[in-house]
């Protein structure tokens, strides 16, 4: 996959099918319209393409006061994006002044004039140009004007519920990790550096992986105990991961702990990826060390049995 940043760049992209989109979360109703783009690329023997922007606009421009938090960066969409097929992809900041084009100076520059697509396929709620005035149906006559055709995409259902990033980010924001991950269609991953703690995992024989997050956007999980996966060289391993403020000692800033199961060695530095997969309990705290450790011990044992029912369950 090519990733372009400038909007110049794009010109060798004429006749692709191309989609527009912020994408966050990549969930599953995002996956069948990649497909569908993917589809239709490889039916007229052309390239496959998307607009995206960064920052998010919603983090340009907020909502009720309030900024976006991420399900996915743009390192993770890129992965994704490309582990999907598409061919090509191109992250164009998103400006205040972006947002404030009329509809028809917005399809003109960033669409006709920039891609020269043979077609556009959207979802069904997508919004373009100022105060979001642009619809699916003003589109599609702005493409009969620049030659190009539009493909509207069905909401997407999972047992009757809409899938969309709002529905997801709420069921990550209450440790719905089950929840949300059916309705992404993988795992909910939270991806940094690992740094030194204050090592008191080590004393209670849990030593603990610190993340230190690359992208302050990023949605953190309510916080608890949960249980995950992790792959480190080429090797998955078990999970037990704390997300909270250790009431048990001193209640301190939010922090990110990762037990690797059957794992010893020096990550210090690295870059760890977590798979979520279960939340498994509140965060609580307790009275004394001992006790925290005999919790810990019953948190091991748990995500033991979960790890192992999903191994019996994929053979």
């Amino acid at each position: 996959m090519k990733v372009y940043t400038k909007l110049e760049e794009l010109n060798i992209l004429e006749h692709c099918i191309l989609t527009i989109g912020s994408f966050d979360g990549l969930h599953i109703g995002h996956q069948a319209l990649i497909k569908k783009v993917t589809q239709l690329a490889k039916a007229s023997k052309t390239d496959s393409a998307m607009l995206t922007f960064h920052p998010h606009p919603r983090s340009v421009l907020g909502r009720d006061g309030k900024l976006i938090e991420l399900i996915t960066t743009m390192k993770e969409r890129v992965r994704r994006l490309e582990q999907l097929g598409l061919d090509h992809l191109a992250i164009i900041p998103f400006t205040r002044d972006l947002s404030e084009m009329q509809p028809l100076a917005y399809v003109e520059q960033y669409i006709a004039n920039a891609f020269k697509p043979k077609r556009v396929v959207i979802g069904f709620d997508h919004r373009f140009g100022y105060q979001r005035s642009g619809d699916a149906s003003l589109l599609a006559r702005l493409g009969r004007a620049y030659s190009f055709e539009v493909d509207v995409i069905d909401a997407q259902k999972v047992t009757e519920l809409k899938i969309s990033s709002t529905r997801i980010r709420e069921a990550l924001a209450n440790g719905a990790i089950s929840e949300a991950n059916r309705l992404l269609g993988y795992a909910f991953e939270l991806e940094g550096i690992v740094v030194h703690g204050e090592k008191r995992g080590r004393q209670l024989d849990y030593p603990t992986a610190n993340l230190l997050l690359q992208d302050g956007k990023k949605l953190i999980p309510k916080p608890g105990v949960y249980w995950g996966v992790s792959n480190i060289d080429n090797q998955e391993y078990c999970v037990m991961v704390n997300i909270g403020h250790r009431p048990t000692y001193d209640n301190g800033a939010l922090k990110v702990e990762v037990h690797i199961l059957d794992w010893e060695g020096d990550l210090y530095g690295s870059n760890l990826r977590v798979s979520f997969m279960e939340r498994i309990r509140d965060e609580q705290p307790f009275d004394n060390s001992n006790a925290l450790k005999s919790q810990l011990q019953a948190d091991e044992q748990l995500c033991r049995t979960r790890y192992a029912q999903v191994l019996g369950s994929s053979q």
